[in-house]
């Protein structure tokens, strides 16, 4: 108890601290010269082997933060400096954008409207039928979803590639895993057996560097031909590539960062993909079906490499993560940063945004899962989660009752997202895990990692899948304690999954 308190008081120092640092940014100066100056006036080294402009700023704001901390008052700015630039009026900056970009957002304000009504329509009809079940209702419904998802067991692995696996995505159906790895090769398995497809083209190459992300088209294997575009991928070597699941060689191949591309994902409708970069920005493409894909927009706004990126399921929202801790939430439909999530202390590696519209999940080096309402633009829980960076976050596709975050820690925590409790820990992985996802179908869970495999996850417990959509919209389904026999001859007398009636995938 000592040590969770010490702990603790460790943590909230920290925070303090980088509030403290993010306080004083008007007083640490911008320029480099300035910065070497201001150590100088210091007495601290003016810079340290290997430090870049960057580092320097960062380790003088750091140095600045102690001293407020300790109560001294900020030294003033050198008199010998010359390079500061010269005192502006503040004043809203634009860029003005292309025809394209502008037809671009009133699509995809067209097209979010369109589902944010549906959504809402649909999350109103659930609402009223949990108001209409009783307590013990409600109750039976998180305890049988907890109780299936406690008796998932690592059912199939195999080996994804020649060096660690970087991302694993299930396809819409929930038939396919896409596997990303470091070799520079993409492969395509089949879910549950873990054997590469032989449908289709089992294994993509053309990067030149590792890959370190892929997306699923949202209607790939569904109503998405095979020759279309059905999937994107990104690279260490600067590029994003689109491909059909007929053909080893891209369909085409995108450039314009000048730095790795760490992840990407389709817009909800299909017809755009984002990227994050080393390079401090994410941009946006229109990959629309009948013609050549190009770069709509190059948006900055991070201070620091931006790795972590998500749509959110209207498709109106984007938000995305550096690894100096912040979050920020982007409107495509204007381009703006509506929102910027401050309480990380470390690299923000991990982002998911919730089917429900407005619960955005983050996680990083600091170990912890941060959940937002960006409705409230509030943090509603702060998890600490596991004991090493967090380096993904999948949520159960269609509702978003439960998440799944993967650790370098080995592991995969499987969480409630009503009351943010753990339910269970997936542990087989021998090294850190790399990426998770949940599949539509069935909720089984992959999971891929720095040993080079990749592992499927099922309950392998029961013949019944317990479907808590269905219950949310049908409570006459539940059964509760007061419903179950208790009788020798019934075979339910446990209450467990089989008081309840059988359901369809």
């Amino acid at each position: 108890a000592i040590e969770a308190e010490e702990a603790r008081k460790a943590k909230e120092q920290i925070i303090r601290r980088k509030k403290l640092e993010r306080d004083i940014e008007g007083s640490v100066p911008v320029l480099d010269p300035d910065v070497r100056q201001k150590l100088r006036d210091l007495r601290e080294p003016i810079t340290y082997f290997g430090e870049g402009p960057y580092e320097r700023r960062l380790r003088l704001r750091q140095i600045l933060a102690r001293k407020v901390e300790r109560g001294d008052t900020l030294p003033l700015a050198s008199t010998a400096t010359t390079h500061q630039p010269p005192t502006m009026e503040r004043t809203r900056f634009f860029t003005e954008g292309t025809e394209a970009l502008k037809q671009a957002r009133l699509d995809i304000a067209g097209y979010s409207l369109i589902k944010a009504k549906s959504r809402i329509r649909q999350q109103q009809e659930e609402q009223k039928n949990l108001l209409n079940m009783t307590r013990a209702e409600r109750d039976k419904v998180r305890s049988d979803m907890a109780t299936t998802l406690k008796q998932y067991v690592n059912t199939a692995s195999q080996v994804g590639g020649e060096r660690p696996l970087s991302c694993v995505k299930v396809s819409p159906d929930g038939g396919y895993s896409l596997v990303s790895s470091w070799d520079q090769f993409i492969r395509l398995f089949t879910i549950p057996e873990c054997d590469k497809a032989e449908d289709h083209v089992a294994v993509y190459g053309g990067h030149s560097n590792r890959v370190t992300g892929v997306a699923w088209h949202p209607n790939a294997m569904k109503t998405q031909s095979p020759d279309a575009l059905n999937f994107v991928s990104c690279s260490s070597d600067k590029s994003v590539k689109l491909w059909s699941l007929r053909s080893k060689e891209p369909l085409q191949t995108l450039g314009g960062h000048t730095g790795a591309i760490n992840k990407c994902v389709f817009h909800p409708s299909g017809n755009y993909v984002a990227s994050s970069a080393q390079d401090a920005t994410w941009r946006l493409w229109d990959v629309t079906a009948g013609r050549e894909a190009y770069s709509l927009l190059e948006q900055e706004g991070h201070s620091a490499p931006v790795y972590g990126i998500d749509f959110q399921i209207d498709g109106s929202l984007v938000a995305t993560s550096d690894i100096s801790g912040i979050c920020r939430v982007w409107d495509t439909r204007h381009g703006r940063c509506i929102q910027v999530l401050e309480g990380h202390t470390k690299q923000v590696i991990g982002l998911c945004f919730s089917p429900n519209g407005w619960l955005l999940c983050t996680g990083g080096d600091d170990n912890l899962l941060r959940l937002w309402d960006i409705r409230r633009q509030k943090p509603l829980k702060t998890i600490t989660a596991h004991s090493q960076l967090v380096s993904c976050i999948a949520f159960e596709p269609t509702k978003g009752n439960f998440f799944a975050s993967a650790s370098y820690d080995k592991t995969v925590s499987l969480w409630d997202s009503t009351t943010f409790e753990l339910i269970k820990t997936l542990k087989g992985h021998d090294n850190k895990v790399m990426g998770v996802d949940v599949s539509p179908k069935n909720n089984s869970i992959v999971s891929c990692a720095f040993d080079r495999t990749l592992k499927l996850w099922e309950n392998r417990q029961t013949d019944d899948h317990v479907d808590l959509d269905d219950l949310l919209l049908n409570p006459g389904n539940i059964a509760t304690d007061d419903d179950v026999s208790m009788g020798s001859g019934s075979g339910k007398g446990d209450g467990d999954l089989d008081s309840l009636p059988e359901l369809d995938d």
